[in-house]
């Protein structure tokens, strides 16, 4: 077969040898332990939905995103600080009584999310949500969504048309939620303000 001479073997042996002091060099070092290090703003920022939204389809739960607060884990009356918290990215337009955040939906659907405040004190006073999606059945079943979310939040709306239902938080904030789409474009439109003000 083969004829192994010297020069073959002390080849050989310096192959594993160097193989094997790769290895050693590339492994973690014996005696101390691995670290990993974290993003303290990250922690507890999980990307899944609450388990309150889990009878939700995934769409409303991207829209909605968490229970607390009325929409989005906001409030009316919430300052602007914690508004840019709790969307976790910077805004897509950043006005004087206006911020605005994009909610991609995926399938080429989308939500703009509003919250209109007042300049001087920096306080929410207007959350609007336009959802743009793909077809009327879409918008239909967001539509029942919302309607089962909101009922559930705040009870029986106060307005019930065909394409618009509205609820009372007490004397305080009306929530509306409107299907304004067109064929050309189906849509849905959320607005949570101060029951004395316009948006």
């Amino acid at each position: 077969m083969f004829a192994y001479d010297g020069l073959s073997r002390f080849r050989a042996g310096c192959l594993i040898g160097g193989l094997w002091l790769l290895c050693v060099a590339c492994g973690p070092e014996s005696g101390q332990e691995k670290t990993t290090t974290v993003d303290s703003s990250q922690v507890g920022a999980s990307l899944e939905p609450p388990a309150a939204l889990a009878q939700y389809s995934p769409k409303f739960q991207q829209i909605v995103r968490t229970p607390d607060g009325m929409l989005r884990g906001i409030s009316v009356g919430d300052k602007l600080d914690e508004v840019k918290e709790q969307e976790r990215s910077a805004p897509s337009e950043d006005s004087t009584d206006y911020v605005m955040f994009n909610v991609e939906l995926g399938n080429n659907e989308m939500t703009d999310v509003f919250y209109y405040y007042t300049p001087g004190n920096n306080t929410v006073r207007n959350i609007k949500l336009d959802v743009f999606l793909n077809d009327a059945q879409s918008v239909d079943s967001l539509m029942q969504e919302f309607n089962r979310y909101f009922t559930d939040k705040y009870g029986q709306p106060v307005t019930r048309e065909p394409k618009t239902l509205a609820w009372q938080d007490g004397q305080k904030t009306r929530i509306v939620v409107k299907d304004v789409g067109i064929p050309q474009a189906p849509g849905l439109q959320v607005q949570i303000a101060d029951a004395a003000t316009k948006p």
